[in-house]
């Protein structure tokens, strides 16, 4: 019998790479993980994403369980007790 996860995998859009300051010219639709010290516009979003919609930036908020792939990194990681873990951790 094939063994059974409890918890739920909640996926999201890719990020091309980890920043800690907004990058200085984003492309429409370009995903960023926000690391641990952010500033400038994405100070208030330490560990969350950040989404360039062509004139502001969108954020999403890390929630436990949130899966995200790191596109440079060629790594998923999953966020789990006030951060981020890769998933073969």
């Amino acid at each position: 019998m094939p063994k059974q996860r409890d918890e739920a995998i909640e996926t999201h859009p890719p990020v091309i790479c980890d920043y800690n300051h907004p990058p200085p010219d984003p492309q429409t639709g370009a995903r960023f993980g926000i690391l641990d010290r952010p500033g400038g516009a994405w100070a208030a979003h330490k560990n969350g994403v950040a989404e360039w919609d062509g004139r502001r930036w969108v954020f999403t908020d890390p929630q436990e369980g949130m899966v995200v792939y790191n596109e440079q990194e060629g790594r998923a990681y999953r966020y789990t007790r006030g951060d981020w873990h890769g998933l073969d951790e």
